[in-house]
This record gives C-alpha cells, structure tokens and sequence, in this order.
C-alpha cells in the first residue's frame, strides 16, 4: 500500500470516528446529491430495466450502504436511529414515484434491499468507531 493509499485510508477510518467539520458538510452534501440523483435519474425513460434482476438488488444495497455510511459521518455517528428513518423514507418515496414513471413498478423487496444498505452501512461503521476507539485507548 502506498503512503498516499495509507493516509487516505487513514482519514477514511478517522472520518467514521471524530469526522471533523469539513467531513460532516462534504458528506451532508453528498447525501443530498445522492438523493437529487436518485429521484432525477430513477424519473428518466432509461430508468427503466437499466439495471436486470437479481443485480438490481445488490445495487440497491449498496447505493443505500453508501448513503447510510456518508450520512454517518454527517451526523458524526450520533442519532443513527435517525438516519436510518429518514433513509428508510427516501427509499419508499422512490419507490412510491416509480408509479409516476411508465414501465417502472414498486416492490417491497426493492426497499427491504435498500434498507438493508442503510442497516449495514450503521452496522459497519459502528464497529469501525469502536476498533479505532479500542486501539486509541491502548
């Protein structure tokens, strides 16, 4: 691994812990890019069939693992009860707008998929913090 790699992973790692201010903003920005794309791009003719089954629920986990994860570190790893609820409602109002859209459909396992990305994503950074808080305290 090179010194640059390291130092990222590093900042990474301490982003999940103790994000600093600058951490918290970019990240609360990305959370609301995500979500503008999400509802812009799932409302588009391409939208629909772009992804096949069963890939689609892979990819469902992880763009909501990534939206789980970023809105951690803007939320400083306090209140994920909260993030997981307002995630949880992003993904079934996208749902809910797929019956604006011709061709696209809503299904239950579509937000239980995506639910499951925002749980995960709490699940590891949760234990992130308390590896890097264990190993800070030796």
């Amino acid at each position: 691994m090179t010194e640059r790699a390291r130092r990222l992973l590093q900042h990474m790692l301490g982003a999940a812990v103790a994000p600093s201010p600058r951490d918290r903003a970019w990240s609360a920005a990305l959370v609301l890019f995500i979500i503008a794309n999400l509802f812009y791009h799932g409302a588009q003719p391409y939208a629909v069939g772009a992804i096949p089954a069963p890939w689609d629920k892979p990819v469902h986990v992880l763009v909501f693992f990534v939206l789980g994860a970023l809105a951690w570190v803007a939320f400083a790893g306090r209140r994920f009860w909260l993030v997981f609820i307002v995630c949880a409602m992003v993904a079934g109002t996208d749902e809910l707008a797929q019956l604006l859209n011709p061709g696209r459909d809503v299904a239950i396992s579509d937000w239980l998929a995506d639910v499951t990305g925002v749980a995960l994503a709490g699940v590891l950074m949760a234990r992130l913090r308390s590896v890097a808080l264990a190993r800070a305290s030796r």
